[in-house]
């Protein structure tokens, strides 16, 4: 049982569970989430929901996380290969520690770019540009693999060569944002890595 100070399903009846269990509900995300569901919550009030929130889906989380199919090969095979790796994300320091802890992962990234830590969060490149310069890469050195068209956006205005993967967005969302090649999973990026190597 997770507890909160405060109960976010009572405060929020209307929002839809998908909503509530992603991370991280971001600035604008989140305004348009108080002006929808929370209207009746001062600012304030508001604003201790979505911290709230954002407390309740790392309780939830951390029991129910699974990386995505191939991811724990992708990574060996990077290591293995001498790469370097970031992970480049939108979610507050605590969820995205948690989730690569979670998922017994914490230790193969290089780096870990947290967006709101930088000058701008993604969909604005900067994100990947920070990542770049603290491993000392360029844009034509990286891939970026995106599960969202904000982060894949962000990727794209980059310069990178940009990997939709299918979790959560259609083909079409991610091409239309400049997302060149999707797969469904990681195990469809090693089979073309090991494919090229022939």
């Amino acid at each position: 049982m997770v507890t909160l100070s405060t109960d976010v399903r009572k405060l929020a009846p209307g929002l839809p569970q998908s909503l509530l269990l992603r991370s991280p509900l971001t600035r604008s995300r989140a305004v348009n989430v108080h002006d929808q569901f929370l209207p009746h919550l001062s600012p304030e009030d508001a604003e201790k929901w979505i911290v709230d929130k954002e407390s309740y889906f790392r309780e939830v989380a951390k029991t129910q996380i699974e990386p995505v199919q191939g991811l724990r090969e992708l990574m060996t095979w990077i290591k293995q290969s001498g790469l370097k790796c970031a992970a480049v994300t939108n979610a507050p320091r605590p969820n995205a520690e948690m989730l690569l802890g979670g998922i017994r992962m914490a230790d193969e990234f290089d780096l870990l770019v947290i967006a709101n830590e930088e000058a701008h969060n993604k969909p604005h490149p900067e994100p990947y540009l920070a990542a770049m310069r603290k491993l000392g890469l360029q844009p034509e050195d990286c891939v970026a693999v995106e599960d969202s068209v904000t982060g894949a956006t962000a990727a794209v205005a980059a310069g990178v060569h940009t990997i939709g993967i299918l979790t959560s967005q259609t083909a079409e969302a991610m091409a239309a944002v400049g997302v060149k090649q999707c797969v469904g999973d990681y195990h469809e990026i090693l089979r073309e890595i090991e494919a090229a190597r022939k």
